[in-house]
């Protein structure tokens, strides 16, 4: 395989003599032939002076099961002080992956699509106390038949260092 990019572009071809794929009916890997996959990647991060935007778009054409056609990632990233000068950052993220194909079995794989919202503070050097909502419009979809994924789950984390 190989891999070209200059800038925030890039695209790249594989050509695989055999893949190794979980069949999860008959809850086993096996083997899954020969296959290619070749496709275009964009990704780009805009600093601003509190934050920063990315993105990410990619299109892959794959012989392989379970790889979607589109993908993407949007987003922003800020941090800032509160009026008493505790330090606090946030982002806001979306990720989509469109277009999987059909599982071994011939039912459609799910979409996924996902907006999440993270909020934290610093009370002190060591501290970071995270407030996080992810799958903020509560989609449901499955990654692997009769496996449900997504679902709206709310977090609260400390993380300490020293």
């Amino acid at each position: 395989g190989a891999e070209f990019g200059y800038g925030f572009l890039s695209v790249y071809y594989y050509d695989f003599s055999e893949g190794i794929d979980f069949d999860m009916p008959d809850y086993k890997y096996v083997n899954t032939g020969k296959y290619t996959s070749q496709g275009v990647k964009f990704q780009r991060q805009w600093l601003r002076e509190n934050g920063s935007w990315f993105t990410y778009f990619e299109y892959t054409d794959s012989e392989k099961l379970r790889i979607p056609e589109f993908m993407t990632k949007l987003g922003y990233e800020w941090s800032d002080t509160l009026p008493n000068g505790m330090p606090w950052d946030a982002s806001l993220m979306y990720v989509g992956e469109f277009n999987k194909g059909l599982e071994y079995n011939g039912e459609p794989i799910d979409d996924v699509s996902s907006a999440n919202l993270r909020w934290g503070v610093y009370p002190n050097p060591d501290m970071h106390i995270v407030l996080a909502v992810e799958d903020i419009f509560d989609n449901k979809f499955e990654i692997l038949p009769g496996y449900p994924a997504g679902g709206r789950e709310i977090s609260l984390s400390i993380r300490l260092s020293y």
